[in-house]
């Protein structure tokens, strides 16, 4: 889950901290989402064993494994993007809730 960051500075000490506090997730948005704009789900359209997807037209890899991922399953991109032009990228799968970590393919 995405954090936000707080910077706050105690003038009386002259000390930096950094807090990280929980956000509701749709404040925030995923996969480089605005704020105020509802999470994407993208459909599997392609599961080669545990670790190759066909996502939004776009190949992705398993870092390791991602079990129980079916193709008909939707996804939300939580880092990375769902165009395949990132390095590597996080998704959920909604059915199950379990994340998937992934190489990206681009193009």
């Amino acid at each position: 889950m995405k954090k936000w960051t707080l910077l706050c500075l105690a003038i009386v000490f002259g000390l930096f901290c950094s807090i990280a506090l929980p956000v509701p997730f749709g404040l925030t948005g995923a996969g480089g989402q605005d704020r105020g704009e509802e999470q994407k789900t993208y459909e599997v359209e392609s599961s080669v064993g545990d670790d190759t997807f066909v996502i939004n037209g776009h190949v992705f890899k398993a870092k390791t494994f991602c079990l129980n991922l079916r193709e008909g399953d939707q996804v939300t991109f939580l880092e990375g993007r769902a165009d395949g032009y990132c390095g590597t990228a996080v998704f959920v799968n909604v059915r199950t809730g379990e994340r998937c970590e992934v190489l990206c393919e681009g193009r």
